[in-house]
């Protein structure tokens, strides 16, 4: 591995290690919340810490950008769910946003055990579609969650999620470039996939880097947003981590 890719690995590794022990040793041990919306964002915040000691250990173990990518944006769609529901300081609306989160997941529920069904395998005892399908009608609220990319928007993740949405996403669907970063060309321009190497246990250091930098950011983003009704004081010595270092790096693009 070259010096100035190992030296960037050996930089998002520790960036990583310092934002999950300032949250190992400074998160409460029980958490305080005005409402259930507040409950979700205290739920984002040690799910975001779970989901980035798992991009760390990829990347420390096998170097690997696709799966580090893929979890990241797991972690941006938590947050963004989050905190679309807990920021809202206008009680009325966040009990709305509260209930629309509530229908959703009702609704979801029923379409999976409906198409588990569909597959012949029975519903888990004492549930059925149309019993969730019923519970989320009885919730009454009108409207939905915004698209993810409206509420990156509203929620000042703009840039972050134009790299980590869209490079995930070519992960996640086995886009045509994603599918190229399995082969091993030496380095050289792929013009044919015959008698190219494939890549199985050779990682790709510099994008996962890269990768668990945005994913570093995205976390410490989250508990920047969520410090004022938290209070959990763990934004600003999270982003002063990452404060100065360089995230750049050219990213897949995929429409979902």
């Amino acid at each position: 591995m070259a010096e100035p890719v190992a030296s960037r690995l050996r930089l998002a590794l520790d960036a990583a290690r310092r934002i999950l022990e300032i949250v190992d040793q400074g998160a409460p041990e029980r958490a305080e919340s005005m409402d259930r919306n507040d409950q979700v964002l205290w739920l984002a915040v040690s799910r975001g810490y779970r989901i980035l000691r798992s991009v760390r250990d990829i990347v420390e173990a096998h170097q690997e950008a696709d799966d580090a990518l893929i979890l990241a944006r797991a972690l941006m769609s938590a947050a963004l769910t989050a905190l679309w529901l807990g920021l809202p300081d206008d009680e009325a609306e966040r009990i709305r946003r509260g209930r629309i989160y509530l229908r959703d997941t009702l609704k979801a529920r029923a379409v999976q055990i409906r198409e588990l069904e569909a597959m012949g395998n029975p519903a888990p005892e004492g549930e059925s579609a149309e019993l969730w399908a019923a519970k989320a009608e009885d919730v009454e609220v009108e409207g939905n969650m915004p698209p993810e990319s409206v509420l990156a928007a509203q929620c000042g993740f703009g840039e972050v999620y134009s790299y980590v949405y869209r490079s995930g996403s070519a992960s996640v669907h086995f886009s045509l470039g994603a599918a190229l970063e399995g082969l091993d060309a030496g380095g050289q321009p792929v013009t044919s996939i015959w008698g190219v190497k494939m890549r199985l246990q050779e990682g790709q250091p510099e994008r996962a880097a890269t990768a668990l930098l945005y994913a570093c950011l995205v976390y410490a983003m989250l508990l920047e947003a969520t410090e004022p009704r938290l209070k959990h004081r763990l934004g600003e010595p999270t982003v002063g981590v990452l404060t100065g270092l360089s995230l750049t790096e050219e990213p897949q693009s995929e429409e979902t």
